[in-house]
């Protein structure tokens, strides 16, 4: 079993699914067979909404696997704002294209402002 409580069904569906990062598409080897965390394949939650571990009713589609690299990078910032500041939009998997779908309207509106935002100021 994962650190996270993730059923292996579940697991099992999200390894299958994202054989690479779901947003640099780097192909990922299994925790620990490397000491470069940066290329390991680790189980990112799409909510990032505390608590992380598997909560009822969570499905495959709340999880993806990213790279270390990119897991890291995100931490705790909203997916939106992780995928606006990378500028990534255009080459997310689909399972993350899926996820913000599923989003609020109102966060919606809040991510595209944020978005306009971040396109009208170049980033440092």
């Amino acid at each position: 079993m994962n650190k996270f409580g993730i059923p292996a069904e579940i697991e099992s569906a999200i390894r299958a699914r994202d054989v690479e990062c779901v947003y640099c598409q780097k192909v990922m080897v299994p925790p620990t067979s490397t000491p470069n965390r940066a290329n390991w394949a680790t189980i990112e939650h799409l909510d990032h909404l505390p608590p992380f571990p598997y909560r009822e009713g969570q499905t495959a589609d709340d999880f993806a696997i990213a790279c270390g690299s990119c897991n890291s990078s995100r931490r705790d910032k909203p997916l939106w704002v992780f995928i606006a500041k990378r500028g990534i939009a255009d080459t997310i998997a689909p399972v993350i294209k899926a996820f913000l779908g599923r989003t609020k309207p109102t966060e919606v509106l809040v991510q595209q402002e944020f978005a306009n935002l971040l396109t009208s100021r170049p980033l440092r």
